[in-house]
Order: C-alpha cells, then structure tokens, then sequence
C-alpha cells in the first residue's frame, strides 16, 4: 500500500514538475491568475452554479507546460475551450464540498444548501469559453456551467485584500514557484497573541512534511508557506459542544454530521487569505487539540495543531487533497448515503 501510495503522489508531483513550455503556454496564456468565484447550490438530485465575480491578479503559480489534467480524478473538471477549435487548453479535475453534501440525508430529503467555490485559472490572453463539467454514473462529463470569458472586453475586479497584519512564514523555500509545488498552510484560531506558537506549528510540520517519502526524497521540489490572518478567539468551533468561535477562516468540527470532520464553507475568505503568497495546494491548520481533519481534492484539506495524531492527519489529508486518494475506512461512522454507489468502482485511487 505504501508503494502505491508513494507512487500516485508521484504522478501528480510530475503534473506539477514538468519542464516548462513556456511558447505553448504564451500562445493562450499570461502569467497573470484569473479567479473566479461562484455559488454551487442544490440538493441531492439538483444543482446550480451562479457567477459571483471574476479577478484578474498576481501571477501563476501553476504549471506552465502541463495544461491538460489527464489524471482523470475529481467529480468534476474545470476547463477552458478555444472556441475557435473547440480545443481544451487547460483542465483540472477536483471535487467539492457541494458535491460531499449531495449524498447527505438532508440533500436526499431535498433540502437545497449553497456552498462556496473557487477556480483558479491562467489568465487567457484570448477569448475562451470555461465550462464546469461533472462526472456522470457512466464516467462521462456533463457540462453544468458555461461561461465566455474575453480578456479584452470583459471587466475584472482586483483583488484588495489587507495583507498588512498577516504574518507570513517562508518556512521552507526551494526556487520559484513557476517550477515548484507551492504548498500553503493557512492558520486559522490563531489569536495576536500566539503569533510564535503559529511559527512554531508551522515549522514543526514543515519537518514532519519531509519526514515521509516520497516528499523527503524531493525536498527541492517543494515551497511551503506559512500564512496567518489572526483570529478574534482562539480554537474553532465545536457545534456539539455548543462552542462557537470567532475565526479567520470559520473552520468548524461536525461538519457533514461527522463528529471528527473538520471543514470550513468559507472558501471564499480561505482564497482570499492563501493569496497572499504564490500556493497550488491549501492545507488549513486549526488551533485545537482536538483529532479532526478533512481532504478535498484540489479544493483544500485540514488537521488540527496540537492532537495526539496530528502529524498523520497531517499527511493523511494532503494525500486525499493532493494525491486525490480515497478513503479506505468505509465501516467508519460517516455522514454519507451511498457516496460510491455499490456496483462502481471509484475513479479516485485506494
């Protein structure tokens, strides 16, 4: 299992890793991001996607020579169509929070929620069409959003975020971020007052990071940043315990019903926070000494600082965050009904 594991980290390290092209990446792309955030709402058998705003900032932090996603991971795909062809020229497969929640009782029972997402895309230096594609029970895409995008005529926001009382820790710098992975923990439950003990928890999991193969073998192909935007109270929330606290990030346990489950439907802010450094994977760190976690694939994942088992949550949800790898606890107590469906085999790795 191990070699396995090891080896589906590697596959999607070299999507990230490859020599850059930068001619086929110019011909369709400035090294600018295009942000855009949108509202996924529904229940179990519906859904609905509604363009909240499109920013234009920074530069790319992604691959420059490996457009196309062709790991074939992820309930639904981002894409971006030359119109002129009809040619793909940049895909991401990921899964949501949305679609976590579509096999819920409360989604079953036609109780319609809205969730936030963002996606992050090479800003087109051409007119482009993106479309949301989800995966159907035969394996195919069905388009469920469209969007034409002209760089000319079209109007985007910037993205004013107060970065002045963040505090940024470059905990382990390897070369520019065009040709690492760049990797981001964002704090959240981190008053002004334990601004050392945030630096502190990012160091250490920075070691613990590189303390398993196959990320100790190729320490050079990473960034990690630490970013902390501090919270009015320290911890996050606890519904059952009837705790509610005032964070960055609004992080909170129970999610999806599962006690363990630690999850924040603020997407939004979280991209916001993670823009202050260059970032292709998020991990979220809550102050708490409770064991919880959570991975979404190339969405975000979470661990809490200071349990007894937090350095392997740690690692165990950046596999299911970065690596897109299933969960192999299918008798433990979820929230789900029927997330894979009995007779089919689940496209994420296990």
């Amino acid at each position: 299992m191990r070699i396995k594991v090891n080896f589906i980290i590697l596959i999607g390290l070299s999507t990230l890793l490859c020599a850059q092209n930068l001619e086929s990446f110019g011909k369709y792309f400035a090294d600018v991001t295009l942000r855009i955030d949108y509202i996924h709402s529904g229940d179990a058998k519906t859904e609905n996607i509604e363009l909240v705003e499109r920013f234009k900032y920074g530069s790319w932090a992604g691959s420059r020579k490996n457009l196309i996603d062709n790991l074939n991971n992820g309930a639904y795909y981002l894409k971006l169509y030359d119109p002129t062809t009809d040619e793909v020229i940049y895909s991401k497969g990921f899964d949501s929070y949305f679609k976590e929640y579509q096999t819920s009782k409360d989604a079953i029972d036609g109780k319609v929620k809205s969730f936030e997402e963002v996606a992050l895309l090479p800003f087109p230096k051409v007119p482009v069409k993106f479309i949301i594609e989800k995966r159907q029970d035969d394996e195919t895409f069905k388009k469920v959003f469209s969007l034409d995008i002209n760089p000319d005529e079209d109007s985007f926001s910037d993205l004013l975020v107060d970065y002045s009382n963040y505090k940024i820790v470059k905990s382990h710098i390897s070369g520019d971020p065009h040709s690492k992975v760049d990797v981001v923990i964002l704090g959240d439950g981190y008053t002004k007052e334990e601004i050392e003990k945030f630096e502190k928890d990012i160091n250490h999991f920075t070691e613990v990071f590189f303390s398993l193969e196959p990320y100790a073998s190729m320490k050079d192909y990473f960034n990690i940043y630490g970013v902390l935007n501090p919270s009015e109270e320290s911890g996050v929330d606890e519904p059952r315990a009837e705790i509610y606290k005032e964070t960055a990030l609004n992080s909170t346990f129970n999610s999806m019903g599962s006690e363990r489950y630690l999850l924040t439907e603020s997407v939004h802010t979280v991209y916001n926070v993670a823009s202050a450094v260059p970032f292709d994977a998020i991990f979220i760190m809550a102050n708490h000494k409770r064991y919880g976690g959570g991975g979404i694939y190339n969405f975000y994942c979470t661990f809490t600082s200071d349990a007894q088992f937090s350095d392997y949550v740690f690692l165990h949800e950046f596999g299911h965050s970065f690596g897109g790898l299933a969960d192999e606890y299918y008798t433990s107590d979820v929230a789900y009904s029927d997330f894979y469906k009995p007779d089919k085999e689940p496209v994420e790795p296990n």
